[in-house]
């Protein structure tokens, strides 16, 4: 706005700028990461500071600015001879963790199946209803994806799964899952903001892009993710500032953690020198780059130059590894070397783990004079510090989800259709022609309030709700009450609606899950005190002993011994003491 023609009669304005004291550029490192994409102004803050009197104050701050930044934010914003203030960086209140996605389900989402509750084995009682924060078994947690239609498809995708998993109704899984993007609403971003800053709040899954982690400041956040590398991979100082909406409180702690692909991370590698030359000769190499490769093609494994035949399949399978392996090192050449130094495993056994701790590279690449603030002996730092932290976030996935299958879509359209008639016959009623007003919604209502009520249609939940949403429409205050019933009547039918299938879908499909389990158990039970029964009997030899799995005499009931090297079966009586032999290819078989 500042750069705008729009601006510039009150810029040249003497009692304005008489009365202009300093000029605040909050977040500044934005200027190099939006000022060449789709915010161009911000690369404009040199002319605006050319306009301003020089006794103005031109200040600017930001918790993530490193080097480099730096000196192109005093060329590009105008600053002049700055005095540069540093404070300590360190949040020792957040836990770093860096943890690779599952393999291959970037847009499945599987990887946020770690974030599900864990259900109690009895299922929830009616004390844990309604589902909130403040009951204790559940912390509320911030997921930022990088793109609007990837938090649509991951907030799908994990209100299924609480339905089918964790057993969560429709309406509950949508109470407890919020989106909050720039293309929704300004009443969903105020009834979403005001909502999640509640102690007890029943959003306990927020899902947000980029515009939920500037200025957010929720006092109780208990775990931030971060899901995958940003587009822009130079974007280190995005992904921090999201990490950093967790333990905005002095006596809050949060887990930071970040969720990067499945190539992004390196594996420690040993080194050629440090393998004696009949190991380094026999094993297989990483393959480093493209000649390697086609020169381990030509390599035989007789040594004469031709492949055997026993060769030439696990040199295909070699192969497709290897070449896995080398698409993976491309893309992480593509890394900036901040990141490269992130995503590296440290070796095992490491002796000077403070080499890979995650907050201490963070520390050096913003120079942060200061260094780490000591943690208390109860904390952990990162991951690599202590790599139990992602032993215990890997151990939550759920590899047995489904993708999602979203059944209630509660989109503006719907509403609409269910308005139009009941609003139509409201504003007919109430406004004759002869009042030089058009029969219907086009003659009272704008087409942009009408398309902002129909969207926030199924979230809105008072009158008061109403009254913000339509607050610029003025006949609100002669047709607000008849509104508000119409729209509780429609949100009641829906809901009447989707209770009834709850009851005749998927209630019985809850309760044969959970007799199917039941009866795995029982079955399980039972074959850990299952006995041998049954007469004796006698059993023929048999002569193929090449068999992998043996056949016996479908009349028989008694165990039988069968030994691989021999052409007979021993037989137990029921008072027989039995020692098996020793031998490594003797198996019991029961014969039911």
């Amino acid at each position: 706005m500042v750069v705008s023609q729009a601006f510039s009669p009150v810029m040249n304005d003497p009692p304005f700028k008489s009365r202009l004291i300093c000029v605040a550029v909050d977040e500044c490192h934005l200027v190099t990461k939006w000022g060449n994409s789709f915010r161009p102004e911000y690369g404009q803050l040199n002319a605006f500071r050319e306009m301003l009197p020089n006794h103005v104050a031109f200040f600017g701050c930001s918790a993530t600015l490193d080097k480099n930044d730096l000196k192109t934010i005093i060329q590009s914003a105008g600053f002049r001879n700055p005095l540069e203030i540093s404070t300590p960086l360190d949040r020792p209140d957040i836990t770093y963790t860096i943890v690779p996605m599952p393999s291959n389900s970037k847009t499945s989402f599987l990887g946020l199946s770690a974030l599900l509750p864990e259900m109690p084995e009895g299922g929830w009682d009616d004390t844990d209803r309604p589902f909130q924060c403040a009951t204790g078994k559940f912390k509320k947690t911030l997921c930022f994806l990088p793109t609007r239609v990837t938090a649509t498809k991951a907030v799908a995708s994990f209100r299924s799964w609480l339905v089918s998993a964790c057993d969560f109704t429709d309406q509950e899984a949508r109470k407890t899952v919020a989106i909050y993007t720039a293309y929704i609403s300004d009443y969903d971003k105020e009834r979403i903001e005001k909502e999640y800053l509640k102690p007890d709040s029943q959003i306990i899954w927020l899902f947000a892009t980029t515009a939920f982690s500037l200025g957010a400041d929720i006092p109780d956040i208990a775990a931030v993710i971060v899901y995958g590398i940003p587009d822009d991979r130079d974007d280190l100082s995005i992904v921090l500032q999201q990490l950093g909406r967790g333990s905005r409180s002095p006596d809050k702690e949060s887990e930071g953690i970040w969720m990067t692909e499945e190539w992004a991370e390196e594996q420690y590698q040993i080194p050629e020198t440090a393998v004696p030359e009949q190991m380094r000769q026999s094993r297989l190499r990483t393959v480093q780059n493209a000649s390697d490769l086609e020169q381990s093609d030509l390599d035989s494994e007789d040594g004469s130059g031709y492949e055997t035949d026993a060769s030439t399949k696990s040199r295909t399978v070699t192969k497709r590894g290897r070449g896995a392996n080398l698409e993976k090192a491309k893309k992480r050449s593509t890394l900036p070397p901040i990141l490269q130094r992130l995503f590296r495993a440290p070796p095992p056994g490491c002796q000077d783990i403070k080499e890979y701790c995650y907050r201490r590279i963070i520390l050096e690449n913003y120079d942060d004079r200061y260094g780490e603030i000591l943690l208390s002996p109860d904390r952990r730092c990162c991951s690599n510090c202590n790599p139990v932290l992602r032993l215990e976030f890997e151990a939550k996935y759920r590899m047995d989800l489904k993708p999602s299958e979203q059944r209630w879509k509660k989109t503006g359209h719907i509403f609409k259709k269910a308005l139009d008639d009941p609003l139509n016959r409201l504003i007919v009623e109430t406004f004759p022609k002869t009042l030089g007003i058009e029969a219907g919604i086009s003659g009272a209502l704008s087409a942009d309030n009408y398309k902002k009520l129909c969207n926030a249609g199924f979230s809105v939940t008072s009158l008061d709700n109403l009254n913000v949403l339509l607050r610029d429409w003025l006949l609100i205050d002669r047709l607000g009450v008849q509104l508000w019933n119409i729209m509780r009547d429609i949100q009641a039918r829906q809901e009447e609606l989707e209770r009834k299938w709850d009851e005749e879908v998927d209630a019985p499909k809850r309760a044969a899950k959970r007799a199917k389990n039941a009866g795995k158990e029982t079955n399980q039970k039972k074959a850990a005190v299952r006995k041998p029964r049954g007469p004796l009997a006698s059993i023929r030899p048999i002569a193929d002993s090449s068999r992998q799995y043996p056949i016996t005499d479908p009349s028989l009931s008694t165990p039988a011994i069968l030994r691989s090297n021999a052409p007979s079966l021993q037989l137990l009586t029921p008072n027989a003491t039995f020692e098996p032999p020793q031998h490594p290819q003797t198996r019991v078989y029961w014969d039911r």
